[in-house]
């Protein structure tokens, strides 16, 4: 089955200002670059993932990610689900079976990570990975789907809540380091 990684992504220039107690803006750029490349790394490594789709207004981002060989959508800056919906949809559009969703701060993501992730999923139905303060560090969906993203604070309740009806899979793996800004399981 082909599975598309769809990354969501805001801006190199405004992520992670709740760090700017700590980093200054040069920092917080290079610390979001660099987040973005090493997702795209090990996506691009894993042997599960077939095509990568980055989802950002930020045209350095794109052009980051068109430079690894990926797909990159400009989404106007539309919210979050919105732009994870576009990404999710041209998955569809390509041809892939599933959607990966990620967001680009995992901390220990990797090419095995990924692929450990994805071989814990059935298939056949909707995979969630909580992270530890009650987001969500990854979802898989199989298309085509009428699945709507939620992700945002508390973003795990709302998809459980989404997929009751859809048995999902809860994901967990043993070769698997990775959560909640940074890519760790939760059994």
């Amino acid at each position: 089955m082909k599975i598309a990684a769809v990354l969501p992504f805001r801006s190199i220039d405004s992520a992670k200002s709740r760090m700017s107690a700590r980093l200054n803006e040069a920092e917080r750029r290079d610390l979001s670059a660099r987040l973005l490349e090493r997702t795209l790394l090990a996506l691009a490594g894993s042997t599960r993932v077939s095509h990568v789709i980055v989802v950002s207004p930020d045209p350095l981002a794109r052009a980051l990610a068109r430079s690894g060989g990926h797909e990159a959508i400009d989404d106007g800056g539309v919210e979050l689900n919105a732009a994870i919906s576009l990404g999710v949809a041209r998955a569809q559009e390509r041809g892939a079976g599933a959607a990966l969703i990620l967001p680009v701060d995992l901390a220990e993501v990797s090419p095995q990570a990924v692929d450990a992730l994805l071989e814990s999923w059935s298939a056949a139905h909707p995979g969630l990975l909580e992270s530890p303060d009650g987001g969500t560090s990854a979802l898989i969906i199989p298309l085509p789907t009428v699945f709507a993203p939620h992700f945002g604070s508390g973003s795990a309740s709302a998809h459980r809540r989404e997929l009751e009806d859809r048995k999902s899979t809860r994901l967990n793996s043993s070769h698997a380091n990775i959560s909640y800004a940074v890519f760790c399981l939760k059994k």
